[in-house]
């Protein structure tokens, strides 16, 4: 497993735990018929989990748009934590660029808190 594999795998776990303190009820790599890996279900709905390192806010909306794409997920959690760019920029970015097919996102903030923007 290499360094960002093991990176990745942290902030994954991280983001569950975050959610589950902040009253989400979190069901990590669920199993969902029809569907590639799911990283949770939340809530009773899918969402795929994405820990950019990137400081380029386009950079994070790309990736994000491509798991949409992709038909990864139309939900995504965002964990801010190896980022520079802050909540609300990503919040601007998604706001002036709508995804198409993008339901829902949850960041993770650099201070550990759960923030529903869209």
């Amino acid at each position: 497993m290499t360094k960002e594999n093991i990176r990745s795998l942290n902030r994954e776990n991280e983001s569950a735990q975050i959610l589950a303190k902040s009253g989400f009820h979190v069901e990590q790599n669920p199993i969902v018929s029809g569907r590639k890996d799911p990283d949770y279900k939340i809530n009773g709905e899918i969402f795929d989990n994405y820990a950019p390192k990137s400081s380029s806010v386009r950079n994070i909306w790309t990736e994000v748009k491509g798991k949409i794409d992709k038909r990864q997920t139309n939900n995504v959690v965002i964990n801010m934590s190896d980022t520079k760019v802050s909540a609300p920029e990503l919040q601007r970015q998604l706001t002036k660029w709508p995804i198409m097919g993008l339901d829902k996102v949850i960041v993770i903030d650099k201070s550990g808190n759960a923030i529903r923007v869209k």
